[in-house]
Parts: C-alpha cells; sequence; structure tokens
C-alpha cells in the first residue's frame, strides 16, 4: 500500500498517508518488511492502550532507540490499526524541537510490529511533579519562587510544541503529565500521540473503537464515544463531541497541567470513572492552592489558569500562543491579559522596570507633599480591593452557572441520544411489517380495570400501569383493521422503552432487578415520566402502558406530535399540561421515516417539570441566588424556580403552554448573543448570569441579589 503525501492538502498541514476508508483496512501487514535483523529488542519500558515501548538496538547505526510495537489486540483490529499508524504518520510530520522523531517504521525480526524512534532517557513530568512535591515542603517563599520559574520555562516549551501541531491542524487530545518527557539535559518532548486528530479529516475511526482500558482507573487513556484520560478531559471532550474540538480543548488540558506545575496539587480528584467524568464535563476542578499551605500562588498564575480552564470555551485564551504570551508575561514582571492590574501593582512594575526614574520622582515627591500621596494610594488600593473582591464574587457566579450549564446540556444531550434510538428503531419496524399478530393492551383495558399482569396502582401517574407492556389508543374514526399492520409491530418498542428507562439509572440500572424497576417507575419517578410513539395514521402508543385517554382523544393534535411532524433530528420544545397525572411535561421528539423516506409519525418522551427544577435549576450554595430560568430562542421562559412559567392551558388542551416573557426586556438582545455573560438590573439591585445550553440552542439564566452577592 502507498503512503505517498496527498496532492491536494497543504504543505503546513499533516498529511496522512492514506483516505480514511484505506486507513479502516489496515492491518500489521501493511508495515514495511523487517530488515535483516535491524532492530534487536531489549527491554519493555513501559506499556499503554496501544501497545508498549521498548528499547532496541538499531544494528545499522550502532544505537539505542526506543521501538514503540503495535499490542496483538489492536493489530487485530483494523480501526485501531489505523489509529497507530496515524500517530506514526503524525508524529514524523511534527518536525519540532519537542516532539520526539519518528526514524522508520517496520516489522521486527521477531515479527514486532510499530516503529522506531528517538530514545528519550529522563523522566516524565509526573515524576518532576513528585519530586517538586517534596522538595517544596523545606522551600520559603523566594525559593519556591524561583522552582516554579523553572516548571513555568518546561511548561512554556509543552505549549510552543502544541502550538505548532495546531498549526499543522493537529489535536494531541491527550496531555497529561504522563505524556511529557523532560530529558537529563531540560529536553522537553510531547509524547504519545496516538489518539490524536487532524483536523479536516473525519475521524470515522473512533465511532467503531470499544474501550481500550476497561479498569476505572481515570487516570489512563481511553478511547471510545469520549477519548482520552478524564483527570485531564475539556467539557467538550468529555461529552464525546470529537468532531467539535479544536485547540482550545488541548488548551483546557494544557491549564490543568498548569495547574499542577503552579501548586503542585493535582486539579481533579481522581478515582472511579464515573465520577471523574461527571467533574469533566462540568469543567470542575479544585481549588488552586499550594500543596505547602505556608506558600501561597501568584494571583497572575491563578488568572491564567482560570481563564485557560473555562468550563465555556469562548472564554478561554483564543489559542495555545495567547496562553503561553500570558505566562511570558508572568515570568518577565509585566501584567497579565488574564488579571488587570490594581494601580499599586502597575507602580511597582513600573518602579520595578524605570528604577533610575523612579528614584528621582521620590525625591521630588517627598519634597512635594508626600503625604497626600500615600494618602491617594492607599484610598486607591482600598478602592481596588473593593472592585477585586466584586470581580471575584462575579466570577464565581458565572463559574457556577457555567457548570449548570453544561450539566444541563449534558441531561438533553442524553435525552436527545434516547429519542434518536427510539425513532431509529420505530423507523425500522415501521418499514418492515410483517403483520404477525402480536399481543396488545388497549388504554380501554386499564379503565377497565385490567391490564397486563404487572399492571398495579402508580403514585407517580396517578393511575394503574403497566412497567413490562405499553399501551395503544386509536385516534377517533380510525379503526384497529385500517391500522393492523402498525399494530403488529408496534408493540416490540416494548424492549426499547424499558432501555431508555433504565439508561436513566445508576450503571444504567444494571444492578435494579425487574421488580425493583417496576417499583421504581410506579413510585419513585424517574427523569422520563412518559415514552410515545404516534403514527400519521392514528395510532397513538405510550409507555408505561395506561388508560386514561378521553374519547376524544387525538395523539396526532398533541404538542408533541406537532414539535417534530415532517421534521428532521431531535426537537424540544412545546411544554404542556400532561391530560394524565397532571403537572407540566417536556417533551422531546423526533419524526419517523420509513426506509423509502415517506414521514410515518413521530416518537419521544416526556421530561417532567418538576424534575428539571429540583435537578438542574437551582445554583445551591451560591451567595445571594434569588431563582434561575430556562429560556428558550424566543427569550420565553420554560421553566423558572420560583413561580409558575405557564400561561392558562386544559388539561385536555391540544394547545401548548402559553409562556411568559423575561421581566427584564433589557436581557433580550444580550441573551440573543449566544455566548455567556452577566448584567447588572438597574433599579432592580440584582445581576444576572446565564450561559448557553448548545443540546438545544436555549439558556440557563440566574439572578443573583446584588447585595448579598458582594456582602
Amino acid at each position: 500500500m502507498s503512503r505517498s503525501p496527498q496532492q491536494d492538502m497543504s504543505q503546513d498541514q499533516v498529511q496522512l498517508g492514506d483516505t480514511d476508508a484505506e486507513l479502516r483496512a489496515l492491518s500489521a501487514d501493511d508495515f514495511l518488511p523487517a530488515q535483516a535483523q535491524r532492530y534487536q529488542l531489549l527491554q519493555v519500558l513501559g506499556s499503554g492502550a496501544m501497545g508498549e515501548v521498548l528499547v532496541a538496538q538499531d544494528s545499522s547505526l550502532a544505537r539505542k532507540v526506543a521501538f514503540k510495537r503495535m499490542a496483538p489486540s489492536v493489530s487485530k483490529d483494523p480501526g485501531l490499526a489505523a489509529r497507530f499508524l496515524r500517530e506514526m504518520q503524525v508524529t514524523a510530520q511534527l518536525d519540532h524541537p519537542n516532539v520526539v522523531p519518528v526514524y522508520a517504521d517496520e516489522r521486527s525480526a521477531d515479527g514486532s510490529t510499530g516503529y522506531a524512534m528517538k530514545l528519550v532517557r529522563g523522566r516524565t513530568l509526573t515524576k518532576l511533579i513528585d519530586e517538586e512535591t517534596r522538595g517544596s515542603r523545606h522551600r520559603n517563599g523566594v525559593k519556591e519562587l524561583a522552582a516554579l520559574a523553572a516548571r513555568l520555562e518546561l511548561f512554556l516549551r509543552v505549549c510552543d510544541a502544541i502550538a505548532y501541531a495546531h498549526a499543522k491542524g493537529v489535536l494531541h487530545r491527550d496531555l497529561k503529565p504522563d505524556n511529557i518527557m523532560i530529558g537529563p539535559y531540560n529536553e522537553v518532548y510531547v509524547m504519545d500521540w496516538g489518539i490524536c486528530r487532524v483536523q479536516g479529516v473525519q475521524d470515522a475511526s473512533a465511532a467503531n473503537d470499544g474501550a481500550v482500558e476497561q479498569d476505572d482507573d481515570a487516570g489512563r487513556t481511553r478511547i471510545g464515544a469520549a477519548i482520552g484520560t478524564p483527570a485531564y478531559m475539556s467539557p467538550e471532550q468529555a461529552m464525546g463531541k470529537n468532531d467539535e474540538l479544536d485547540g482550545r480543548s488541548d488548551q483546557f488540558s494544557l491549564g490543568l497541567i498548569l495547574f499542577e506545575l503552579v501548586g503542585l496539587n493535582r486539579a481533579r480528584q481522581t478515582g472511579g470513572i464515573k465520577a471523574t467524568m461527571v467533574s469533566a464535563v462540568a469543567g470542575a476542578k479544585l481549588p488552586l492552592e499550594h500543596t505547602n499551605p505556608d506558600l501561597s500562588v501568584p494571583r497572575e498564575l491563578a488568572a491564567i489558569v482560570d481563564k485557560a480552564t473555562a468550563a465555556n470555551r469562548e472564554q478561554r485564551y483564543e489559542s495555545v500562543d495567547a496562553l503561553a504570551a500570558d505566562v511570558r508575561r508572568y515570568l518577565h514582571g509585566e501584567a497579565v491579559t488574564a488579571r488587570k492590574d490594581t494601580p499599586l501593582q502597575s507602580a511597582l512594575r513600573f518602579i520595578g522596570h524605570h528604577k533610575q526614574a523612579t528614584l528621582l520622582a521620590l525625591l521630588v515627591a517627598l519634597t512635594a507633599g508626600a503625604g497626600l500621596t500615600i494618602l491617594a494610594l492607599v484610598r486607591g488600593e482600598r478602592q481596588t480591593l473593593r472592585e477585586e473582591k466584586r470581580s471575584e464574587r462575579i466570577g464565581e457566579l458565572t463559574d457556577k452557572v457555567d457548570e449548570q450549564a453544561h450539566l444541563i446540556d449534558t441531561h438533553f444531550e442524553r435525552s436527545r441520544g434516547l429519542v434518536r434510538a427510539l425513532a431509529s428503531r420505530a423507523s425500522a419496524l415501521l418499514s418492515h411489517a410483517d403483520g404477525v399478530h402480536r399481543a396488545l393492551h388497549y388504554s380501554e383495558e386499564f379503565d377497565a380495570g385490567g391490564g397486563p399482569q404487572d399492571t398495579r396502582m402508580s403514585t407517580v401517574h396517578g393511575r394503574a400501569i403497566s412497567v413490562d407492556f405499553p399501551s395503544f389508543h386509536l385516534s377517533p374514526g380510525v379503526s384497529a383493521d385500517q391500522v393492523r399492520e402498525e399494530l403488529s409491530m408496534l408493540p416490540t418498542l416494548a424492549q426499547s422503552f424499558r432501555d431508555n428507562l433504565r439508561a436513566t439509572l445508576p450503571d444504567e440500572g444494571v444492578n435494579v432487578s425487574d421488580e425493583d424497576f417496576r417499583a421504581l417507575v410506579a413510585d419513585k419517578g424517574l427523569p422520563i415520566l412518559r415514552q410515545f410513539c404516534t403514527t400519521a395514521s392514528g395510532v397513538h402508543e405510550v409507555y408505561p402502558g395506561q388508560g386514561g385517554f378521553p374519547q376524544e382523544y387525538d395523539g396526532r393534535l398533541r404538542p408533541k406530535y406537532t414539535l417534530a411532524v415532517d421534521t428532521h433530528g431531535v426537537h424540544f420544545g412545546n411544554p404542556y399540561v400532561d391530560h394524565m397525572a397532571g403537572g407540566d411535561l417536556l417533551p422531546g421528539a423526533a419524526a419517523i421515516y420509513d426506509e423509502a423516506g415517506k414521514f410515518r409519525g413521530v416518537c419521544g418522551l416526556d421530561l417532567p417539570f418538576t424534575d428539571l427544577r429540583d435537578r438542574f435549576l437551582a445554583l445551591k450554595g451560591q451567595r445571594g441566588f434569588l431563582e434561575a430560568f430556562l429560556v428558550d430562542k424566543d427569550n420565553k421562559i420554560l421553566i423558572r424556580t420560583r413561580g409558575t412559567a405557564e400561561g392558562e392551558a386544559g388539561l385536555h388542551s391540544n394547545a401548548a403552554l402559553d409562556r411568559e416573557a423575561l421581566p427584564w426586556p433589557e436581557l433580550s438582545a444580550l441573551l440573543s448573543s449566544g455566548h455567556s455573560g452577566t448584567h447588572e438590573l438597574k433599579g432592580h439591585k440584582k445581576m444576572a448570569a446565564w450561559s448557553p445550553i448548545s443540546a438545544t440552542g436555549w439558556r440557563y439564566l440566574a439572578i443573583a441579589d446584588l447585595d448579598k452577592l458582594f456582602e
């Protein structure tokens, strides 16, 4: 197989020698054949998700090299083998002093498949941080600042390598101290480009890769929907938005590394993979404090870390180069862009850079009224401290709002996936109706006191339900004979309905028995109240199975059906009053098309307002918090923490709720920008902070009392 560069790509862009389809078909046999005893494998240096690295003797040039050998399991998987080759090709083309050089790819004499590269002797950045942590216990502030400066110089070389890779269109996606090597002469190398991504090239292999690392260690690289190391992932990377990643995702990981270099503490608690992934999705990190309680963290560096690791990537530095420039400003004693200097700091910096001029000015000031000057400085410093505290409090509020918005976004992304899977299953069923009679349970059975064997009273639904079976209701004027084919296939959606509900439980309910599951659905309630499938011909299927449908009920007129009819994709909106158990529901729905492209109906799920309000809206523990809102694209209130967001609507109305507008008109234009922000509501003594929900295009808005926020 030829691996000549593609002819239509820019010379500045990293080039892959194969199309993606060819890469998927790779195997170990595609590597160059072994030369006679070229490399003699000596000892193992380490191992990872894709293979292991060994010391090898290069017989031709009489030198030792590192040989990265593909794991046997990887060589048998075309997708993973493609990743291995991609790592080799990309690393070889990143011609930078801080990227380890690749020598050759081939099969060694013992049949091992891999490639040779420079053997880096030294220690990982993890090891260096451990050594520095121990050493900091015996340092005073002056010595620690000197040691910190040396660590920052190493960090800047890592930034240089990543900035170079980004200029070549390459994202690393697995930056962590374990993947950075420090040589005996302070050489710095960014290692392990195994899960890198070349921007502009579809990463199709990621879709079919299972998780290589199945253990519960959040500090190890994982390959699956969310690719990387959970302890160092950006929020967007943890959400699995691989096609949307850009250089700011790597920048987030660099920010977490900088956190560790500055404070000599971990940025995230690691342990259970699920807990770490939740933290990663929220962009959460621990407070930046020095491991030695007697030493403090420079405020400028804390601000740089906060900016680089902002949960909302729009608030990060525009590039890794910009991040590195701010670190260099700190090292040169200049003001950093991440944190505005106080007047006193500006004065001190001026003194440091203009000692002779400052001395002369001081002599003049002393003779002309030093007392007044000092008084003005003191007053200015006090005012600056007040402004600084105010900025910190606003920063705390915006961070909390961004974190909460990410949690809401994740909930809707998961719900979107469940609706999409349900629509796909319904489409397949309606495209291949077999006419076989299957057991049906009409809603009238439940109304008459019947139903399947598992039928029980539900405090959540306010009536008898079946968790094992859905129920059916036909629209007025529709007979069973007219829709016999649909009625023969739709009962088999029961398993998909049950799987969706179990997916909302911890560990997807794998340890929950069927009986306990029935009890949870009936009496405790889950994030999904109800699921449905309504066909264009008038069949309404509801799960859990239940009665309570009025004679005139037509599923095709309901807000959750009209939300998605004749559209594509998953939609959330059209909140309505539940005609059965009462309460307000927010539907998520998708249109169903058969294989011929014909519209066949709508399926989806109902999310209870109470669950969304209780779990996601309130900013618990936030100073001065008053209330919060979920606001749609038209700046109408969907849900709020206090009072009601809905207008009047009857229990059996086919209209969506008449939603009210925000009580602060000046916020409308600001919210429509699509970015996070804050705004002081003049005359109300309130502060508004908001963040976008990308899954729906909505915004999460929180309101805080100004006096309590700043007290």
